[in-house]
């Protein structure tokens, strides 16, 4: 097994070498022919292969300084189970195979893919991802990740348009509900923002509070209503007395005290 992966990895260094010859030497050879155009001299001329070589040799190594250095970025997700299939299937594509755990992963060049400097490093750090590799490699990866973003919601939005249009849609819709006020916030949670999404969401809301022992008027006239009236919202109060006040207007001798805000 061990030499297999020597053999493998030899076998992978020639290649990358023999491609990095011919690539010079094409370039070298460009250049000489343009040289002995200018010189009216034969291409296969001592000083025009040399001038070739010293320019081919230039113009790659300023391609692998800016393009093969290596670099890190950081991609912020917020499904890492769903980012990180999304970043195995693009490396996939890219020719990478996968070494490491789930939250320190390398991503090694395969036999095959031909690629040049190096592998690819991801860790995950909170909600970030964050990449170190060569820097066209990284390129690489953010436009495949964002052109596969993109395809995922064009994908979902085909998915839902067709879910819709085997649905029956509403105008409007009204519900009526009577819960108490340790519900509001699930209300709120599992009605409101699943409606909320879907259109404009108005509430109207029903207060209704029974004590027998008796509810404040001052309460209701002096802060409710004064705050509803200061904030110009429209409301209506119904109240129902308590049932010695019912007889106090029954007897006219008897009166009901006005409430009086203090």
């Amino acid at each position: 097994m061990l030499l297999r992966r020597w053999l493998a990895n030899l076998a992978h260094v020639l290649m990358l070498a023999s491609v990095f010859v011919v690539v010079l030497g094409g370039s070298a050879l460009l250049v000489a022919l343009l040289l002995s155009w200018f010189r009216d001299s034969p291409a296969t001329a001592a000083e025009n292969l040399y001038s070739g070589l010293v320019c081919g040799l230039i113009a790659w190594l300023f391609i692998a300084v800016f393009h093969l250095r290596r670099d890190t970025i950081r991609l912020p997700f917020v499904d890492q189970a769903s980012f990180v299939k999304l970043l195995q299937e693009v490396l996939a594509e890219f020719g990478y195979e996968r070494h490491g755990d789930a939250a320190v992963s390398w991503y090694k060049p395969s036999f095959r893919s031909f690629l040049l400097g190096g592998r690819v490093r991801f860790e995950v750090k909170g909600n970030e991802a964050v990449l170190a590799g060569p820097r066209y490699c990284l390129e690489l990866l953010k436009h495949g990740l964002r052109i596969r973003t993109q395809l995922g919601k064009v994908q979902q939005a085909i998915r839902e348009s067709r879910r819709r249009q085997g649905e029956r849609l509403l105008s409007r819709v009204q519900l009526a509900v009577r819960v108490p006020v340790a519900s509001w916030s699930d209300i709120e949670q599992h009605v409101v923002k699943p409606l909320s999404r879907e259109g404009d969401v108005i509430c109207e809301l029903n207060v209704l509070v029974r004590n027998d022992a008796g509810i404040r008027e001052n309460i209701i006239e002096c802060q409710i209503r004064s705050w509803l009236a200061s904030q110009e919202i429209g409301h209506e109060v119904h109240k129902d007395y308590l049932q010695r006040d019912e007889s106090s207007q029954r007897n006219p001798q008897l009166s009901v005290p006005e409430a009086a805000c203090t």
